[in-house]
């Protein structure tokens, strides 16, 4: 059997061209001992990519067999592979088809046939254009294997399902003297242009897509909207549920409305990858806004992010012994210079230190590793302590928080019921924090920062700190 030592088999590649066949070859292991090619222009580029190789600058039918045995001199296999030139055969020269006859190209299949005849190999390869099944050369070259008691096998294949960077369909022909001979299977996962150039930085886009294709429970997310998603079986069919939803999540963490989210999935190859589209399949902006509008309608973006929760604590990812409540403003533009003539109506301003700001607050409870819970979107007026208890599930031991959410009603009634209120102290007007007071915020500190990591995502890594709300 053939291995890839290349210590016992031995290939000559006809109709080498500058060799990029031959590379292939060698790279795969295998020991590509000449090409020929009539074109000296070819010569070089073979040779200085192919060192081991010899190139033999001839038509091929002016090659002697003895000059090719001498070559595979040894070889306990013998390799005969080759790409006649395609023009010939191509649906897409229409007028060499119809002058083929008046060609030399024509009988290069012909030639190739020959010198298998003259050569004997034990296994020949060829490639060409699929339209070359409908001439009666190829049937003449299949005759003539069988005539010689080869065992062929023939398929078009699309060369994107074997790790090839490129949708192009072509004919392969594999022959053998020693029993049944297959194409190998296509390989799982396509290769896109990114990984065949083998992009050397990682992007903090890639990375964050990694992580959330890793992190989300994508199949329990599509199960209720499955439930209501149409099945296509009138009219078009609908995109697929899971491609639409991860969509929908990246116009979330990247703030896109929906003309921009289609630029991005033109212009950005670590979102199509995330999706698992071709730049063919890329939805536009209506199917966008449509699916957005469906989830809204069903009330499903509620049930979504409920079904997140309860993965997460399933999967021990969420720690119920407590709490940390924290809020942070997200902006919006406060120009009143729009169509409209004003600003957001669900917007509000709010005053943090000597700053004004414009936009929404969002609320939000996590265990104490950093794992969100509970969110709660209100107007940027509304104070940090008075959604305090909406983001409480009630089970926590232990309540964290900064010093806006310092009262001493609630400290009091969390005391009552058993539970540890970390909140951070604050100094009052006439009495400042003492050595034990500082000692405590610290020590508290160390655990309520974490939540800062998830206002650190939102706002930095998934670039929305400032937001416009559209329909």
């Amino acid at each position: 059997m053939i291995n890839k030592s290349g210590e016992n088999v031995k290939i000559i590649d006809f109709f080498c061209g500058i060799g990029g066949l031959t590379h292939g070859l060698i790279k795969a292991g295998l020991n590509v001992v000449a090409g020929i090619d009539n074109d000296e222009r070819c010569r070089f580029a073979y040779e200085e990519n192919n060192k081991s190789a010899t190139f033999i600058s001839q038509k091929i039918e002016d090659v002697p067999a003895c000059k090719l045995n001498k070559h595979l001199a040894g070889a306990k296999w013998k390799v005969l592979v080759g790409c006649a030139p395609c023009q010939p055969f191509s649906s897409y020269t229409v007028k060499a088809r119809r002058s083929v006859k008046n060609t030399g190209n024509w009988n290069l299949i012909n030639n190739f046939m020959d010198k298998i005849k003259e050569i004997n190999p034990d296994v020949v390869s060829m490639e060409n254009v699929p339209h070359i099944t409908k001439q009666q050369v190829y049937s003449n070259f299949l005759n003539d294997f069988e005539n010689m008691g080869y065992y062929v096998s023939a398929n078009i294949v699309n060369c994107a399902n074997y790790g090839i960077p490129q949708s192009r369909r072509r004919l392969v022909l594999l022959a053998s003297k020693h029993g049944e001979i297959e194409l190998p299977p296509p390989t799982k996962k396509r290769k896109t242009l990114r990984d065949a150039i083998n992009k050397k930085k990682t992007t903090r886009k890639d990375l964050f897509l990694q992580k959330m294709n890793e992190v989300i429970p994508w199949e329990v997310l599509l199960k209720p909207i499955r439930r209501e998603y149409p099945q296509g079986a009138l009219g078009r069919p609908p995109i697929a549920l899971g491609k639409m939803l991860r969509i929908y999540f990246m116009q979330q963490w990247y703030h896109l409305g929906d003309p921009a989210m289609e630029d991005m999935l033109y212009d950005s190859a670590s979102m199509k990858r995330f999706v698992g589209i071709s730049i063919d399949e890329v939805p536009d902006e209506t199917t966008l806004c449509k699916f957005r509008h469906f989830l809204e309608s069903h009330k499903l973006t509620e049930c979504l992010f409920s079904l997140s929760r309860s993965y997460l604590e399933e999967q021990g990812l969420l720690l119920r012994e407590g709490t940390i409540v924290d809020a942070s403003i997200i902006e919006a533009p406060s120009s009143t210079k729009n169509r409209a003539g004003k600003r957001d109506s669900e917007m509000r301003q709010t005053k943090k230190g000597n700053q004004w700001h414009f936009g929404m607050k969002l609320h939000i409870g996590t265990d104490t590793g950093g794992g969100v819970h509970t969110v709660v979107v209100t107007d940027a007026s509304v104070h940090d302590s008075c959604v305090m208890e909406d983001l409480l599930h009630g089970d926590e031991r232990v309540i964290y928080g900064d010093k806006g959410y310092v009262s001493e009603e609630r400290r009091e009634a969390a005391e009552r019921s058993g539970k540890t209120w970390r909140v951070s102290r604050r100094s009052n007007r006439g009495r400042k924090l003492n050595a034990a007071d500082k000692a405590f915020n610290r020590k508290s500190n160390r655990i309520r920062s974490r939540v800062e990591h998830v206002f650190g995502v939102i706002k930095n890594y998934g670039d929305i700190g400032r937001f416009v709300i559209r329909d």
